[in-house]
């Protein structure tokens, strides 16, 4: 099975129309694949992304806290980003592979959970399987008006 990696820009939308630009997505694309549906999906397909939806909203004294339900594809990986608020995670379907730098690398099967301190390096999080879908839920907290993601970046570059 070839796997090829890729690295695109996505906007995510919330249920309201909310948008998010720059939210980068990178993934890795096998050569076979369905969608929720059943249907074949080619390596070049755009329904290759995460796709994050946002539940919930609301002001928590002085901050932000965000409910979103994120769903990995197979074979969809997020390139090395940073959340600049705390994650409580919790997988519903599939399993997720995640690591956190200074960690090794973890599979969480559903029904797990775990906490992301802030602006701690997330070097990865995706679905590894060929053939089954990941789906996680995030309650994020944070400042009014913080990024959900801030990609980092990896080849030298400011």
């Amino acid at each position: 099975m070839a796997v090829t990696t890729l690295r695109r820009i996505a906007t995510i939308l919330g249920p309201h129309g909310i948008t998010w630009p720059g939210f980068i997505v990178s993934f890795r694309q096998y050569d076979e694949g369905t969608d929720r549906e059943g249907d074949a999906i080619t390596p070049q397909d755009e329904r290759r992304s995460s796709v994050v939806t946002e539940v919930a909203k609301w002001p928590i004294e002085g901050r932000e806290g965000r409910i979103l339900v994120v769903e990995y594809p197979p074979g969809v990986h997020t390139p090395p980003h940073r959340h600049p608020g705390w994650q409580f995670i919790h997988v519903l379907e599939g399993t997720v592979v995640h690591q956190m730098e200074g960690e090794e690398a973890r599979e969480y099967e559903p029904g797990e959970a775990w906490y992301e301190t802030r602006d701690h390096l997330h070097l990865d999080i995706g679905n590894d399987s060929p053939d089954t879908w990941a789906k996680i839920v995030v309650f994020y907290l944070t400042e009014p008006g913080q990024p959900v993601l801030v990609p980092e970046e990896t080849d030298g570059s400011t």
